[in-house]
């Protein structure tokens, strides 16, 4: 290996084990190979990766060989994703110490990840909340629909019932009628019943109506 580069490699290492500290773990050393573990600052339920290197040869004249597997909150399909974009950043930065901008690029694509996870989700659930209301309209018209269907029918059955549409003003016409009859067969039946009283009955509900005085003892009714 040459000298130069052993010396780069032997810099960047040590660098990097006093940026990490206990989130680096030395695999080997010749060549370099190491693992770093990387979770973006902030809550549990952010996703979290180890990024393994290994330095070829001729590191960092040529790009490191990457891998990226799960630690929480991801799966393998996102992974192989992170280290496709990771191996496209490294060679954007040949001949310069790489790690720690692709173990920045990582955390941020990582908490990108998340925040698109929680913006999808979100417009999940607004899809729902609005098929939902959606449904709920559909099935208020579908009810309305079908209560003015009956009150249509309820009023053609009165129509067909008593030959006139029911509205106000024709309910108190009916109304007024109705207690005009009430009142006149009730007055019938009154005055019936007192054609049909005994003298008795006569006397006991008005004994005025029987003046002794002037009435002659023949002309008095039998009890």
């Amino acid at each position: 290996m040459d000298p130069e580069v052993a010396e780069e490699q032997a810099m960047e290492m040590e660098a990097l084990q006093a940026i990490y500290m206990e989130d680096i773990e030395v695999l080997g050393s010749s060549p370099h190979e190491f693992q770093i573990k990387l979770v973006p600052d902030g809550s549990d339920s952010l996703p979290g990766v180890i990024l393994k290197v290994t330095f070829t040869p001729r590191y960092p004249k040529e790009a490191p060989q990457l891998e990226v597997t799960p630690l929480r909150n991801i799966d393998a399909d996102s992974c192989a994703s992170l280290r496709d974009q990771l191996d496209a950043e490294a060679l954007q930065n040949l001949d310069m110490a790489m790690v720690l901008t692709l173990a920045q690029m990582a955390k941020g694509q990582l908490r990108m990840s998340r925040t698109i996870r929680i913006l999808t989700e979100w417009l999940e659930n607004i899809k729902d909340e609005l098929a939902r209301k959606a449904r709920e309209r559909e099935e208020r018209a579908r009810l309305q629909e079908y209560e003015e269907e009956q009150a249509q029918q309820i009023i053609q059955e009165r129509k067909f019932q008593a030959g006139t549409p029911v509205n106000p003003t024709t309910f108190a016409e009916w109304k007024a009628k109705f207690e005009l009859e009430t009142k006149s067969s009730k007055l019938r039946t009154a005055t019936e019943e007192e054609k049909r009283l005994s003298g008795r009955q006569l006397f006991e509900i008005d004994a005025s109506l029987f003046a002794y005085d002037d009435i002659d003892e023949e002309e008095l009714p039998e009890f």
